[in-house]
């Protein structure tokens, strides 16, 4: 989802909650700072793909899979969201 529109993610830590960056894949560099956030990893990136879908793509599709179930295969598969 976000590779192809030249991002990779960056998830870490910070206040007790989790926190997606996106990061540019040319430069490395922080694009969009705090694009999401939850309290694990996998919702923060939830809530990163929530807020892409709809703020990119005017929708909310998932092709039949919850969110939660694409970000925790994502996570398990080391794949970059």
């Amino acid at each position: 989802m976000f590779a192809g529109h030249g991002f990779s993610l960056a998830v870490e830590s910070r206040d007790n909650e989790f926190w997606v960056d996106l990061i540019s894949i040319s430069t490395g560099k922080v694009v969009w700072p705090n694009f999401g956030a939850g309290p694990s990893r996998t919702m923060a990136i939830m809530s990163a793909e929530q807020r892409w879908l709809v703020e990119q793509d005017g929708s909310v599709r998932s092709n039949g899979r919850t969110y939660g179930e694409m970000a925790q295969d994502r996570l398990r598969s080391g794949r970059n969201p």
